[in-house]
């Protein structure tokens, strides 16, 4: 190693301590993913092209969390760009991410695309799944259970900037034994996208808003899909009035 190489490579060496000691501060961005895992809030991707293999977390540990100034940590970057899709927590010990995506590193995917994150290890891995694997899509939802299976629903194929062809399929990854199952179809709401999902403790995923084409979704309208014995059903929602949106 020659005296510019050791210059370069000690200063290298500075900035990681600093960044491991004392994080960073990420710029902006937006349709960026997140999941929890123990005490760290990690983000990925972003619309920023600069930002879209990012991995970045957020230590929340109570006993030591500043909410006036929390530090930022930079982990491994995501394997593709990753940017209007999802992201959920699985596996047996429920500390893997499981990244549901359209894009690959060769640019975008006919089919789904899986990447996992062991935040153990911090490595990035591309399972082998089988199973009938959804379409790829975009500004779909996706949650997951406390059992290994991640539900995602809904969504548009993309590239298609007309958004004529718009999902309203529920597709089930189980992720202790890898594999895709089609959820029912029977009585599923139309098809949209860029609405919220929530997965109630009894067992009801909860679909709000989102869009059809130009026009948005009341918000009275509540599709629920049982996760329990999949099926769907569907809330109407009283009180006050609430406009549509997404």
């Amino acid at each position: 190693m020659n005296f510019f190489e050791n210059y370069i490579f000690r200063w290298l060496s500075i900035i990681l301590v600093w960044t491991a000691v004392d994080g960073f501060t990420p710029p902006g961005r937006f349709r960026e993913s997140s999941a929890l895992v123990g005490n760290r809030l990690y983000f990925f991707g972003s619309q920023n092209i600069a930002q879209q293999r990012d991995n970045i977390y957020l230590d929340v540990t109570l006993s030591t969390l500043n909410t006036t100034n929390p530090s930022w940590f930079m982990s491994n970057p995501i394997p593709a760009e990753f940017l209007l899709a999802s992201s959920c927590v699985g596996g047996p010990n429920k500390n893997t991410i499981y990244l549901l995506n359209h894009l690959t590193s060769n640019g975008d995917s006919n089919t789904t695309i899986v990447y996992a994150f062991d935040t153990v290890a911090a490595t990035w891995s591309t399972p082998n799944i089988s199973g009938q694997i959804p379409l790829s899509r975009q500004q779909f939802q996706a949650v997951n259970d406390t059992n290994g299976k991640i539900y995602m629903f809904g969504g548009f194929k993309y590239p298609n900037p007309s958004f004529n062809v718009i999902f309203n399929d529920i597709y089930i990854l189980d992720t202790l034994i890898l594999a895709w199952i089609q959820g029912s179809n029977v009585n599923a709401p139309t098809p949209r996208v860029d609405f919220t999902a929530t997965l109630l403790n009894n067992g009801l995923i909860l679909y709000i808003g989102g869009t059809v084409g130009d026009s948005t979704i009341y918000m009275s309208e509540i599709p629920t899909y049982n996760i329990n014995n999949n099926s769907w059903n569907t809330m109407i929602a009283t009180g006050d009035t609430l406009n549509s949106r997404s």
